[in-house]
């Protein structure tokens, strides 16, 4: 049985964005080898790649980069053990960006999604099953999971939820009760392993992304638009000014401290935003450097991060890092529409976009991933917008 070439690209792309084993040294070998083959395909694309990538989203990421690497310069002594892990970061995203420009217009997006849908089952259930049978190795790995922290673990769950309803509607299917009673199955499993990795964040994964989805279903689609991500994005930034408000609001206060079981203070995140203005104290241009959150507020304050999405790049690259990088957030939903007729293609891959921007009030959850599912809806909204999205022929290779 014959591979494309361009499931074989879809692994790479996957393993490079979506992937992060803990538990094998080996993943970081074949992480750096994937990254190389999609040069190679890159390198000999470059034509297709030069007229149909957006020039103007490749500038901003390259300024994004560029800024990431004179914060890296000005806190070289702090920052320099961290430097492949913005090497890497730098190249992963230029490469998921660039490859899908050519391959959206090619009607590959849907092979793509196939692919990135069996891999996380996958690791998804690999992962729960060492979750239930060897509960020691998450003490031996330091708080680790096989696919990383129990935030993490969280979110590949609902990544793979979207990625099965995305896939039902890229070939044209309806939801059915077969599919129905996978998403069960793993809304239930989801939960089970909230509760046994002791999440809160992840309980709340899927009535969110549920919520989301209700919202487009019942016509209000303003949320289903670039003004409506970008404010949902604005909000969960301005949290980390406004907590005292929200957080004495009773609703919320019920919901943290009953049905979550956790304090007012968030676990100790209050603290956290009351300490911004010190932490930015003269570093609130250029930032403290890539990969420098956990070493240097953990060493000092005895906390393992900023806790919040935007405030985390504020920290790694400085406020002019943060600017571009939200206006490329901007760019990576603009073709987002309210009332697409086409939006079935994207519009779950997107309420999950939206789940994380609103995590991200609490979690550092804008990394890698974050931004390659952004991309992964730019451009299958994009291709919807302009007509362009065909379903494939189910010929399509099964591997």
């Amino acid at each position: 049985m014959s591979v494309s070439k361009f499931t074989m690209i879809s692994v790479c792309l996957y393993v490079i964005t979506f992937l992060n084993v803990r538990y094998f040294s080996g993943y970081y070998l074949l992480r750096d080898a994937c990254i190389a083959v999609i040069a190679i395909y890159l390198f000999l694309n470059t034509k297709q790649i030069y007229r149909k990538c957006s020039k103007g989203i490749v500038a901003a990421i390259l300024l994004f980069i560029g800024l990431l690497s004179v914060s890296f310069y000005f806190n070289y002594e702090s920052a320099k053990p961290h430097r492949n892990d913005l090497i890497v970061f730098s190249i992963s995203l230029l490469e998921i960006f660039m490859c899908l420009s050519f391959n959206s217009d090619k009607k590959r997006m849907s092979e793509l999604i196939d692919v990135f849908y069996k891999l996380q089952l996958f690791f998804v259930l690999l992962n729960d099953m060492l979750v239930f049978a060897t509960p020691d190795l998450v003490v031996k790995y330091n708080e680790c999971y096989l696919l990383g922290d129990k935030f993490t673990v969280g979110y590949q769950h609902i990544l793979l939820i979207g990625l099965l309803l995305t896939r039902v509607a890229m070939r044209g299917k309806k939801i059915n009760t077969n599919v129905i009673m996978k998403i069960i199955g793993l809304a239930l499993l989801t939960f089970s392993v909230a509760t046994v990795t002791n999440s809160a964040t992840s309980l709340v994964l899927i009535p969110l992304f549920a919520l989301f989805v209700i919202l487009k279903a019942k016509g209000h689609g303003f949320i289903y638009s670039k003004v409506g991500y970008m404010t949902i994005l604005t909000l969960s930034t301005l949290f980390v000014v406004f907590y005292g408000v929200v957080l004495n609001i009773a609703p919320i206060q019920l919901l943290i401290t009953k049905v979550l079981g956790r304090s007012p203070t968030l676990t100790t995140r209050t603290m956290i935003y009351a300490l911004v203005p010190t932490l930015l104290e003269g570093k609130l241009l250029w930032g403290y450097g890539y990969g420098t959150s956990y070493d240097l507020m953990f060493s000092q304050y005895y906390f393992p991060n900023t806790q919040n999405g935007i405030l985390e790049w504020i920290w790694q690259g400085g406020a002019f890092a943060a600017i571009v990088l939200i206006i490329i957030i901007g760019n990576l939903v603009k073709y987002v529409k309210e009332n697409s007729k086409q939006s079935g293609k994207y519009k779950y891959l997107y309420a999950i976009a939206c789940v994380f921007a609103v995590i991200s009030s609490i979690e550092i959850i804008i990394n890698l991933q974050y931004l390659t599912l952004l991309i992964i809806v730019y451009y299958l909204s994009k291709s919807s917008s302009n007509g362009a999205v065909e379903i494939l022929e189910e010929d399509i290779l099964i591997v």
